[in-house]
């Protein structure tokens, strides 16, 4: 058994692969779009460009809703370790984020960053 432990650790090792999990990061988010305007009792939609590559990949969004505004929070994984090596290479996907009724108008999608501070934009009634 340990022999074969040992042969699996040095085998990863020698091909790269990490066997730590992923650190959980908080990703920039580099812009907002969406509708200018939105009916109040109607969902829209808003596209998030988030910025990955390299050792960093997109997860998921973390919302706090209240009536007047959502705030997003762009998670994502950092496989990046003393033995990994990470490419440099800068991707901004973009993101599509459903607001769903009911909210007040003017309505604010803020995205968080990773320094604590804000993105927004805001959707004003017809």
């Amino acid at each position: 058994m340990k022999k074969s432990l040992l042969a699996l650790l040095i085998a990863s090792l020698a091909t790269g692969c990490n066997l730590l999990p992923d650190r959980e990061v908080i990703l920039v988010v580099q812009k907002i779009e969406g509708p200018m305007t939105a009916a109040i009792g109607s969902p829209f939609t808003v596209i998030v460009t988030v910025q990955t590559g390299g050792c960093l990949r997109f997860d998921r969004f973390t919302a706090v809703r209240s009536a007047g505004d959502v705030q997003l929070t762009a998670r994502g994984r950092d496989s990046e370790t003393r033995q990994t090596v990470c490419t440099a290479d800068i991707r901004f996907e973009p993101h599509a984020y459903v607001v769903q009724p009911p909210f007040q108008s003017p309505f604010s999608v803020i995205a968080i960053q990773p320094d604590g501070s804000t993105l927004s934009k805001q959707v004003f009634p017809p």
